[in-house]
């Protein structure tokens, strides 16, 4: 079989295939407007999608006067937070008056909305003669990343994973063909679902798809429409190392929210769950009510715990934030756009925070409110109570029935919405805890006699 596709794959390599253009139209003499949005596909109930605006001056010469930029949003969608660095806005109107010099653009706006339940399957968004159609339908929601490349584990073919119109990547298509049989069936099944791609890019997704190990190593099918992810804030607390063995056990991902103060005490937890596949998102250094800080005093805990995070050899991916007890007030959320930041507030959660909340409490209350796309929020070892154990031991039993119910598990990606993802373990051992764990006191619940020794007071 090996053969055969290395035999077709040479045949195929002729030819390559133009990039498509993206186009733009003029928003105020000398400059252009050009429109994105995210994700690629909305949802009838969808929250925090969002539209990002782009002011550009192609010409030599620099751009003076007040440029006003208005979005009107269609029926369906309706504005949460409008920001962008420079600009000042009131409601989906911003306008700014500083210079631009030539050949070169001003920092984007960025709309987050809430999609209407009965959005129509096709949303036009107008701005100052430009318009991006944003349909509002997913052949497979939740599914594969438009954003990554095609990439079975570590064979990475470096083919962007294309999307079709009607939502569904190059991914989707192969691995809604699992389980497969054997290595053979999986590259046959890729073989046949890229077809209608160009010479180069096939010859390069069949190649990594025999590089794989897909067929010869045992997986659960993680292959639906109804997909779910987890998350974690507060760590990493000496119960890190039972949930990763935990996830790596059901081979399900994570995303991590971590406090640069802990990862700080024993940084080779945040380097292991890099090397292992979750990803390492921020949630400030120290933990704070960023409701309650400065806007200075809140850029330095989101820019340190960055700083954090990539001395650890866990660099962010992209720049995701979840701000710690949801403190996201008008000026937080203004502040974390123009910072580049997606905020993760859209979560579920079982109050797992509570020192007396037992696991099967956790995850009833876990499991009943779960839905296509949801993404659950736990702790396991909160930064300002000595819970945890309860959680690590909750999430095998919802992972366990999540799947009885017809869930599969993804991660989040930097539209702030769940995507497909597979887990390939790095076969690293899971590292022990090495330094004392920090925590905030006085605790909001609990006694410091629960906490979990080794454990430091944060000063």
């Amino acid at each position: 079989m090996r053969k055969v596709v290395i035999a077709a794959i040479a045949a195929l390599i002729t030819a390559g295939t133009p990039a498509p253009a993206t186009a733009i139209e003029p928003v105020s003499p000398g400059l252009v407007v050009s429109l994105s949005h995210a994700p690629s596909h909305f949802l009838p109930g969808m929250v925090a999608a969002y539209t990002e605006i782009t002011v550009a001056n192609p010409r030599s010469a620099t751009a003076t006067g007040t440029v006003t930029i208005t979005d009107p949003l269609p029926a369906g969608l309706t504005a949460t937070a409008v920001a962008g660095k420079g600009w000042t806005c009131e409601g989906t109107t911003c306008h700014r008056s500083d210079p631009l010099p030539g050949h070169s653009a001003y920092p984007p706006i960025r709309v987050v909305m809430n999609v209407a339940a009965n959005a129509p399957e096709r949303l036009i968004n107008a701005v100052s003669g430009q318009k991006d159609v944003i349909p509002a339908r997913d052949a497979c929601p939740y599914g594969w990343s438009p954003d990554q490349t095609v990439a079975f584990g570590k064979a990475d073919s470096k083919v962007r994973n294309q999307q079709s119109p009607d939502g569904c990547t190059i991914l989707d298509r192969i691995w809604d063909n699992a389980p497969f049989a054997s290595h053979g069936a999986f590259v046959s099944t890729v073989e046949r679902e890229t077809r209608h791609l160009g010479p180069w890019q096939r010859a390069a997704i069949l190649m990594a798809a025999v590089r794989s190990d897909v067929g010869t190593v045992p997986e659960f099918d993680n292959s639906c429409a109804n997909r779910i992810a987890f998350t974690f804030d507060d760590g990493t607390s000496s119960y890190r190392p039972k949930l990763l063995q935990v996830l790596r056990d059901k081979q399900v991902h994570a995303t991590f929210f971590d406090n640069g103060v802990r990862v700080e005490a024993n940084p080779q937890w945040a380097r292991f769950q890099a090397a292992e596949g979750h990803v390492e998102l921020n949630h400030t250094y120290s933990h704070v009510h960023m409701d309650q800080l400065t806007p200075e005093q809140n850029t330095e805990e989101v820019v340190h715990n960055e700083r954090v995070l990539a001395a650890a050899g866990a660099p962010i991916p992209f720049k995701g934030i979840r701000p710690p007890f949801g403190g996201s007030n008008p000026a937080v959320q203004k502040l974390l756009i123009e910072l580049g930041y997606t905020y993760f507030l859209n979560r579920i959660d079982g109050a797992d925070w509570l020192p007396d909340k037992s696991a099967a409490a956790i995850r009833d209350d876990i499991v009943a409110q779960l839905k296509p796309g949801v993404i659950i929020g736990m702790h396991d070892g909160p930064i300002d109570t000595p819970a945890g154990a309860a959680t690590v031991d909750a999430v095998g039993q919802i992972i366990d029935k999540a799947r009885s119910l017809g869930y599969c598990f993804g991660v989040v990606d930097v539209s702030g919405h769940v995507v497909a993802d597979r887990y390939v373990s790095s076969g690293r051992p899971i590292p022990p805890l090495v330094n004392p764990v920090p925590y905030r006191i006085p605790l909001a619940f609990g006694t410091e006699e629960e906490i979990p020794p080794p454990w430091v007071p944060i000063k």
